[in-house]
C-alpha cells in the first residue's frame, strides 16, 4: 500500500512544474561575494516584494495558510548560503505552491506536537536543474510556517546536498546525512522508482 502510494507521489512529482528563474532577481551576482551584504538584500528585496505573509497555499495537500516569516528567512540564511541557496529564494512562492509533500516526520523531543512535513520541488536556476528541499513546520495548534532547512543537489539522482558532507564518508557525514532534507527526498524517489 505504501509502496502503491509512493509510486502515485514520485508520478505527480515528475510530472510537476519546474519552475524557472534567472537567479538575477534579487540583484546581479558579481565577484567577490559578500555573504552578509546579500543577506541583508535579500531580506529587503523579499520585503519590498510581499513574501512575508501568511496565506501561501501548496496545490498538493490544498494548505492555504503557509506563513513565510523574516524570522524564517534570517534563519535560512545562516545555514550555508551559497550563490543558489539565495537565487532560489526569488522562487519561494511557486516552490512552496509546486512543492510535492514526500514525507512528515515529528519535530525534536522537546518540540511537542510539532511535526515537519518535507517537501521537494523542481526549479531552474538559469541553466541548473535542482531539486530543492524545504521543510514546512506545523506547530501543535496547526500553523504552518516555511522553516529555515532549504538544501539542493545538482541532479534527481546525485547525493549532493551541503548537508553531511563534512568529512564525506565518515561516520558523522553519514549521521547528518540521514536526518537531511534531500536525503529524505532522494530515498522516497529512489524507492519509487
Amino acid at each position: 500500500m505504501e509502496n502503491k502510494l509512493s509510486e502515485k507521489l514520485s508520478l505527480v512529482f515528475c510530472k510537476s512544474e519546474t519552475i524557472q528563474i534567472t537567479g538575477n532577481e534579487i540583484f546581479d551576482w558579481v565577484e567577490p561575494l559578500n555573504m552578509k551584504a546579500i543577506r541583508a538584500k535579500v531580506i529587503l528585496w523579499m520585503e519590498e516584494h510581499g513574501y512575508f505573509r501568511n496565506d501561501y497555499k501548496n496545490e498538493h495537500t490544498g494548505w492555504g495558510d503557509i506563513a513565510v516569516t523574516k524570522r524564517g528567512i534570517e534563519d535560512s540564511l545562516q545555514h550555508f548560503s551559497g550563490p543558489e541557496k539565495v537565487q532560489s529564494f526569488a522562487a519561494l512562492p511557486e516552490m512552496i505552491r509546486n512543492g510535492i509533500l514526500v514525507a512528515t516526520n515529528p519535530g525534536k523531543s522537546y518540540q511537542t506536537g510539532m511535526k515537519k512535513h518535507i517537501f521537494a520541488a523542481r526549479v531552474n536556476i538559469g541553466d541548473k536543474s535542482k531539486l530543492v528541499g524545504f521543510v514546512i513546520s506545523e506547530d501543535g495548534s496547526g500553523r504552518r510556517f516555511y522553516n529555515h532547512e532549504l538544501t539542493k543537489t545538482e541532479n534527481l539522482g546525485g547525493l549532493s546536498s551541503h548537508a553531511g558532507t563534512i568529512g564525506l564518508g565518515t561516520e558523522k557525514a553519514n549521521r547528518t546525512r540521514q536526518d537531511s532534507i534531500i536525503a529524505t527526498i532522494q530515498k522516497w524517489l529512489h524507492r519509487t522508482t
